[in-house]
């Protein structure tokens, strides 16, 4: 479609009133964000977040335009109607439980937080998370420790003029590779992680739990589901739920795909659909897919206004 054409249909769908899309809608706005006020270099490289201001914003946009599901149990969700909104968090990151979660309090407003368990558990970092490090920290390492990390990453198939760029190109399968670039930019990977603690605690996710919030998995270690063989993406689904249900004894099971559900197939439905209740993804405002029980979700890290966010989203099939 020509860029004129495609600017005309946007500039169309901004002027449509917000009832009319929900006359057409069938399944509440579900949204999703990662952490606010993540500003921190692990996360600046990667995508922007909304500040604790720019939370508050949004909330009081969606409060204004639509009201919250307050059950959030599989019938509920199937059955909610376009007036609904669901909030849902990824990553399972500290700043959501330090930050959000009085503010969703004060307004009575329930939430999903999908959390990936090797992270929470202490067993690893989001190997996206360390590239974002990495490229901080490339700014200012010495002429020579750049070179060592350009060869490094040459070696691993990632022959880019530009470091950092070679950084944020590898994959979830070459992620060891990491770790030898930091230690060739004298580079503490472990001691930062250590110290910053991006990821909330099993402790916080059971206060989560005892506070009436809702948990959900994100896969084991946040890979990218593209590049998983069908038993990989089974493992990360199964196995992720299964902890996460286990550790708090939870009466549902929720699975949000990490990154989007790119690269699945009707197989791994048909494999994971016996351990999970609702999958999420990130595909906008539609219907969801019943039949496998999928539900799209709109992102609001970068938005501005949460009805502009829901039309530019919305499609009419799912």
């Amino acid at each position: 479609m020509p860029e004129w054409l495609s600017r005309g249909f946007r500039s169309i769908r901004r002027r449509v009133p917000l009832v009319v899309y929900r006359a057409l809608t069938s399944a509440p706005g579900i949204f999703f964000l990662h952490g606010v006020g993540e500003e921190r270099p692990h996360v600046k490289h990667l995508y922007a977040t909304q500040s604790a201001a720019g939370f508050r914003r949004v909330l009081s946009q969606l409060l204004r335009c639509l009201r919250p599901l307050e059950d959030l149990s599989p019938g509920a969700l199937a059955g909610a109607c376009s007036g609904r909104f669901v909030l849902t968090f990824d990553d399972g990151l500290r700043s959501t439980y330090e930050q959000v979660v009085p503010l969703l309090e004060r307004e009575g407003v329930p939430a999903i937080f999908f959390v990936n368990p090797d992270f929470m558990e202490g067993r690893g970092h989001f190997y996206r998370f360390q590239a974002s490090l990495l490229c901080e920290r490339l700014k200012t390492a010495a002429a020579s420790a750049r070179k060592e990390a350009g060869r490094l990453l040459a070696a691993r198939g990632y022959p880019h003029a530009d470091v950092s760029a070679a950084v944020l190109a590898v994959r979830y399968a070459d992620r060891a590779v990491h770790g030898e670039v930091a230690e060739a930019i004298g580079l503490d990977m472990e001691a930062y992680f250590a110290r910053e603690r991006p990821y909330m605690t099993t402790a916080e996710a059971a206060d989560l739990i005892g506070r009436g919030f809702h948990l959900g998995a994100h896969s084991c270690d946040h890979p990218y589901y593209p590049d998983l063989s069908l038993e990989e993406q089974v493992d990360q689904t199964v196995g992720s739920i299964r902890r996460v249900r286990g550790a708090f004894d939870l009466p549902y099971r929720y699975f949000a795909f990490p990154f989007s559900d790119l690269g699945v197939g009707r197989a791994f439905y048909q494999r994971t659909a016996p351990e999970v209740d609702l999958y999420f993804t990130t595909r906008g405002w539609r219907p969801p897919d019943r039949a496998v029980g999928v539900y799209h979700r709109v992102g609001l890290d970068r938005a501005r206004s949460v009805v502009g966010a829901l039309k530019s989203n919305w499609r009419l099939r799912s």
